[in-house]
């Protein structure tokens, strides 16, 4: 496993750097898994080698930490450390743990790794004159290493933090106030929401009303003109009824008049 992850480096830290990267991580998990159930005796699928490798990964990750932790520690006595065997050595290299654990080498050249409390001890005790003197004075070796005189008044840094204490509250005051405010306003934008939803609701209302009036005034006047109609059809027919009635009356009367010529 160690020897393909060299030939893959990036599959090994964890991502593929291509167009289709998924595709290529999974083809080439599945290589790796066909080579290792090939090789045998454990037969695993695919995400089960994946596991091993990243239990692998966080073993060694893990030895490189207490490894640190052991060797800054001063509790006294020998430090305990983990070795490493080749193959671990290998995937060492290959994941770069030193960085992981360790982060950047120049890291203190910026201050990362200095203490505040020390360089503000020698800022407010060491004279630049005093501290030359003393220097060679030492490299005689004629006294021992210089010691700092003892101050009982309160310290800078005190009053420092103290500032700082009470800079926190004055923020954390003005905090709850804006925060009180923007709610106060908030609620009285949501009451004027509510208001206007409110009065939408009723014009709306109002407005179906007198739609569902105009549609009752539009049945009604269909319903009138159909019984128009329906008389008009009506009387029509009582027309030309009357109107053959008269026919008749007529065809009557010129028979009779022939009769009697």
């Amino acid at each position: 496993m160690v020897e393909f992850m060299e030939t893959h480096p990036n599959l090994a830290k964890g991502y593929v750097k291509c167009a289709d990267a998924k595709q290529t991580s999974k083809h080439l998990w599945e290589r790796l898994s066909e080579k290792l159930n090939g090789d045998g005796p454990s037969i695993r699928d695919m995400l089960s080698w994946k596991k091993v490798w990243a239990d692998y990964k966080t073993n060694i990750k893990a030895k490189a930490r207490k490894n640190k932790l052991h060797m800054s520690g001063t509790g006294g006595g020998p430090a305990k450390v983990y070795s490493f065997n080749a193959v671990e050595l290998r995937a060492f290299d290959l994941l770069q743990i030193n960085q992981a654990v360790d982060g950047m080498v120049d890291a203190q050249k910026f201050g990362a790794g200095t203490s505040e409390v020390t360089q503000s001890y020698h800022c407010e005790t060491t004279d630049p004159s005093t501290h030359n003197n003393i220097s060679d004075l030492q490299n005689l070796e004629e006294l021992p290493p210089f010691t700092p005189p003892y101050r009982p008044q309160t310290s800078p840094k005190c009053s420092t933090a103290r500032t700082r204490t009470s800079s926190k509250k004055n923020l954390l005051k003005m905090q709850v106030d804006e925060q009180m405010k923007f709610h106060n306003d908030f609620t009285k934008i949501l009451k004027d929401v509510n208001y206007n939803l409110k009065s939408l609701v009723k014009y709306n209302k109002k407005l179906v009303e007198q739609n569902e009036e105009k549609i009752e005034l539009e049945r009604q006047k269909l319903k009138f003109a159909k019984l128009k109609h329906e008389y008009k059809i009506k009387s029509g027919r009582e027309r030309n009824n009357i109107r053959l009635a008269k026919l008749k009356i007529k065809e009557q009367m010129l028979n009779v008049n022939t009769r009697y010529l």
